[in-house]
């Protein structure tokens, strides 16, 4: 998900909006935490730092279709402003009616898994659940959210064409669990996000790899015997 979201999952809102989150297989994106505070939640000093570099072991792995080696394992973090937040809601024609919003979690996927959606072949990548646990400012408080999320992603010939969110469980106030839920299942049943999901997969795997290593691109997929 990796780029503004991607290749992987995500936040309250943010985790339902394509552009910020998903988590997808190979470049799950997102999330965060730091100091709270009524006033507004400042974005962590680090957020950047720490999604450039899990791009960087992410990408090598994409790329570099060696079977050995780590896998993907990744702190990540993310925080939203309200007015960034309403302006995703009025694109999406969904609302957003809460305040900033601030998510992090653990991204783990394995090396095999990643390398198998480059086979070349017809690919359903089931990501492990992950949990990811968000703060929303909500009636000038700030208040825990709390989602298990199991993305899946079908592949054919190395690229994405189908995701799901599959969001488990949500842990929230009323109003905003209400809000997860209904975008979560318009995801998975009509797609509302599901073209710029599948667009910022597929960018991020054959394109945006290449620009974060510094080396020029080549087809990665594995061809078929």
């Amino acid at each position: 998900m990796i780029r503004n979201g991607v290749f992987g999952v995500s936040s309250a809102y943010a985790l339902l909006r394509a552009q910020n989150m998903v988590a997808v297989a190979a470049a799950l994106m997102l999330l965060a935490s730091g100091s709270l505070s009524a006033a507004g939640l400042r974005p962590d000093k680090n957020e950047k730092a720490r999604l450039k570099a899990c791009e960087r072991r992410l990408c090598s792995i994409i790329v570099g279709r060696k079977p050995r080696g780590p896998d993907l394992a990744c702190r990540l973090s993310k925080t939203w402003s309200k007015k960034l937040l309403k302006k995703g809601g009025r694109k999406s024609r969904v609302a957003w009616l809460f305040g900033d919003a601030r998510c992090e979690t653990d991204v783990v996927l394995r090396r095999v898994m990643i390398l198998g959606a480059l086979s070349g072949r017809k690919y359903k990548m089931k990501m492990p659940l992950h949990t990811v646990n968000c703060t929303v400012e909500r009636s000038n408080e700030l208040r825990p959210v709390r989602i298990l999320i199991a993305p899946k992603i079908k592949f054919k010939h190395g690229k994405a064409k189908k995701i799901w969110l599959n969001v488990r469980k949500v842990h929230a106030p009323s109003d905003v669990k209400g809000l997860i839920w209904t975008v979560a299942k318009l995801e998975d049943s009509l797609g509302i996000f599901h073209r710029s999901m599948i667009k910022q997969v597929n960018k991020f795997i054959h394109k945006q790899c290449f620009k974060v290593l510094q080396q020029p691109r080549k087809n990665i997929v594995r061809k078929k015997k």
